[in-house]
C-alpha cells in the first residue's frame, strides 16, 4: 500500500486547498498497471494548523497475484499544489517475490 502524505498546501483565494496528483505504477516488465492525471488528492478548507500531516484522498493498494510478474514494481506520484504553482515529484518501489501460491477457502 502506497499513502501520500501532504503538509502545508497554499490556500486558494477562498481558503481552500486543491492538490492534484498524477499516479503511475509500473511493473517490472515495463508496462503500467495504474496511469492516472489530474486525480483530486486534497481539495477544499482545511481545518487545523497548515503545517498538520494529512492524508490524501488517493491509496493505493497492492495485492500481489498469480500472473503479476515477479520483480521490481515502480510507484510514481507527482504533486501539483495548484495556488502555489508548485509541482513534487515523489517516487518509491516495491519487491514482489516469487513464492507459493496461496488458495483461499470459504466457511460459509
Amino acid at each position: 500500500m502506497a499513502l501520500i502524505f501532504i503538509v502545508n498546501p497554499k490556500p486558494d483565494a477562498k481558503g481552500a486547498a486543491n492538490v492534484l496528483c498524477d499516479l503511475k505504477v509500473t511493473r517490472p516488465t515495463g508496462t503500467t498497471s495504474i496511469d492516472e492525471k489530474n486525480v483530486e488528492c486534497l481539495k477544499g478548507v482545511l481545518p487545523g494548523a497548515p503545517y498538520n500531516m494529512r492524508l490524501a484522498a488517493p491509496v493505493l493498494g497492492f495485492v500481489g497475484e498469480v500472473a503479476d510478474p515477479v520483480g521490481t514494481w515502480r510507484v510514481d506520484v507527482t504533486l501539483r499544489d495548484v495556488p502555489r504553482g508548485l509541482t513534487m515529484d515523489l517516487h518509491t518501489s516495491f519487491e514482489l517475490l516469487e513464492g507459493p501460491e496461496v488458495k483461499a477457502s470459504s466457511t460459509r
